[in-house]
């Protein structure tokens, strides 16, 4: 086991805290996770932040996090353009770098992440606006951990990687699949004709797989919004404990 150092107490960084590195690695989960923001001062700390850790720890392997949007020429958000700015920093400062572009995390974060907002809004009775046009990969914060550390194991370092699984599904689909799974027999959907295609799969990761990993079922997604609903139902009945509020 060689040193190393995960940066970060988010969803993601609490996901690596098992890992096992080949080589002394400063791992990057830190900075802006949600994909909404816009603020030119959040990015600005993220670069800064990075740039002077880069520095402190130059003969490091640089694991850096990214967003799958990056992949996509058309996105051309505030968001976007900060992860493509963030993935250059890293790739320039660090010889020996590898970046993870992620598609949605699921698991316990504390941001609002699609699948988190969509099971609030159902539990509180509230209504979900929909993407026609989207669809999306779901990827457990347990098999990204696993993932992660295979992939480091037997790769080189070399730039970006998408981690994600097989199979996209839509806001629809998740949204209902959910719903049915919480007995809520009436959802209240709104729909808006705009999104984009993650057409961000597993084909980069395959090689580094078993055929009979779970992330190229077809059934994976359905998997991991069981997982998560059965995490969140154990939670909800715990004593003091409250729903988030979308809205708040």
């Amino acid at each position: 086991m060689h040193k190393s150092f995960i940066v970060g107490n988010g969803l993601i960084a609490r996901s690596m805290k098992g890992a096992v590195f080949n080589l002394p690695t400063i791992v990057i989960a830190s900075g802006v996770s949600n994909s909404s923001e816009s603020s030119v001062k959040a990015f600005n700390r993220e670069y800064e932040f990075v740039s002077r850790l880069l520095e402190s720890y130059n003969e490091f392997r640089a694991v850096y996090f990214s967003s799958t949007l990056v992949s996509i020429p058309e996105i051309l958000t505030p968001y976007a353009k900060h992860k493509r700015r963030m993935e250059t920093l890293v790739i320039s400062r660090c010889k020996e770098n590898i970046i993870f572009r992620l598609p949605q995390i699921v698991g316990p974060a504390t941001s609002p992440t699609l699948v988190a907002t969509f099971y609030s809004r159902l539990r509180l009775g509230q209504t979900i606006n929909l993407q026609t046009r989207a669809t999306r990969r779901l990827l457990w914060h347990m098999d990204l951990a696993r993932l992660v550390t295979l992939i480091l194991t037997k790769k080189p370092a070399s730039g970006p990687i998408t981690v994600a699984p097989k199979h996209s599904v839509s806001p629809f689909d998740i949204a209902s699949f959910m719903a049915s799974r919480c007995n809520i027999k009436s959802p209240s959907f709104t729909y808006s004709d705009i999104g984009y295609l993650d057409n961000n799969g597993s084909s980069s990761i395959e090689p580094f797989l078993d055929k009979s990993d779970p992330i190229l079922s077809k059934s994976y997604w359905q998997d991991t919004l069981v997982h998560y609903i059965n995490m969140m139902e154990t939670a909800v009945n715990a004593p003091n404990l409250k729903l988030r509020d979308p809205h708040s």
